[in-house]
């Protein structure tokens, strides 16, 4: 069996290494949706004192009001905390501990100072990262509060076992180790519940994307033939199943006993922000849920939108032309944008017709 210093050296390195990911993607992903943020309050025209003042305040609201900004700048700070605070940790018992019976001893003392401060971080960082998960259904399923009832119960869940957990740490009793009884229970239901909201989210969001794109294969907006691995990356991405198959692998982890449930508790955090940066630079550079179709023929319209036996296309009419749809819906372009379009404007991904398209073909009734 693995020792417990051993487990953590191992827990270190991996860690590290998903901390480095987390960085790029992190800032990546920040210098991608802030550019959204100012491309869209740019003023038109040549700038000049009197319009940049305006952007520049414009730009901070924007940023401040955008969900996906707010919850990256969270994240950085309290994942970085975590390495900060395990690399600490971990260099205090090898550095401090005379062999290895003392370094185990001062890896399971959970007593001490480092070790709340560790688990208070990674309660944090799951909270933000369920939270995330949860809003993202509530998006995708077209804020249906409907559909985040479950989710809410189960973060209910976790935030009543983090605190039990913490105090379960700090209590003058807590000198059991890990798998002590009075922490055992806390720990499997915290994982539990964090497991089930990951879950959740994962099947409600991959039903609605593959349903959506299935009726848009339909209606003939979506290539029939298209990649099915893209848009298998692209659920498996969005729906953050990443994190989901890492908290599953803990939770066996833990169960067994096995000292390198240590490697999931550590790289929790940094697994938590890799799912949520690989979701956020997508939508930074504008790829989810893009597709590009064409309609073919003048006889194919009635058949996608509508009857084809409710119409009857007069062949006498002015002939339909074969026009490009170029269709862009992503949710948390729409959403998290935060800024409000006039009523009378038109969203800023759709463009205006050319003026030859400009024209409505005679449809008669039989």
């Amino acid at each position: 069996m693995v020792s417990v210093p051993a487990a953590n050296l191992v827990s270190t390195l991996i860690e590290c290494t998903l901390f480095g990911m987390f960085l790029l993607l992190s800032i990546a992903s920040l210098v991608l949706l802030a550019r959204r943020k100012c491309e869209a309050v740019r003023p038109l025209g040549p700038a000049s004192r009197l319009t940049l003042w305006p952007h520049r305040v414009a730009f901070l609201l924007a940023v401040l009001k955008s969900p996906l900004i707010v919850v990256n700048i969270l994240m950085i700070l309290t994942i970085s905390a975590h390495w900060v605070v395990g690399m600490h940790r971990f260099f205090v018992a090898i550095v401090d501990s005379e062999d290895e019976r003392q370094a185990t001893e001062d890896f399971m003392d959970l007593r001490k100072g480092m070790q709340v401060a560790r688990t208070a971080l990674l309660f944090i960082d799951m909270l933000l990262g369920d939270a995330v998960m949860a809003f993202r259904t509530w998006l995708v399923w077209g804020k249906d509060y409907r559909a985040i009832i479950v989710p809410s119960i189960t973060i209910a869940g976790l935030i009543a076992s983090g605190i039990g957990l913490l105090y379960e740490f700090t209590a003058p009793a807590a000198n059991g180790g890990i798998f002590a009884d009075a922490v055992f229970r806390w720990i499997i239901g915290y994982c539990f519940a964090t497991l089930a909201t990951n879950l959740y989210g994962t099947v409600m969001i991959a039903y609605k994307i593959w349903s959506t794109n299935r009726r848009r294969k339909q209606n003939g907006l979506m290539r029939a033939n298209g990649s099915n691995s893209m848009e298998a990356m692209a659920i498996f991405v969005e729906s953050a199943a990443l994190y989901s198959a890492w908290a599953a692998l803990f939770v066996v982890m833990y169960v067994t006993r096995s000292p390198l449930q240590t490697v999931g508790s550590g790289c929790g955090p940094a697994m938590i922000g890799i799912a949520f940066m690989l979701i956020t630079v997508r939508v930074g550079l504008g790829w989810a849920h893009e597709s590009h179709t064409a309609l073919r023929n003048d006889e194919s319209l009635p058949v996608r939108f509508g009857n084809a036996h409710a119409l009857h296309v007069d062949h006498n009419a002015v002939p339909l032309q074969t026009i490009t749809l170029d269709i862009s819906t992503t949710v948390e372009q729409a959403v998290d944008y935060a800024l409000e379009q006039k009523a009378h404007e038109p969203p800023p991904h759709v463009r205006a017709p050319p003026a030859s398209l400009s024209y409505v073909p005679r449809i008669s009734h039989p």
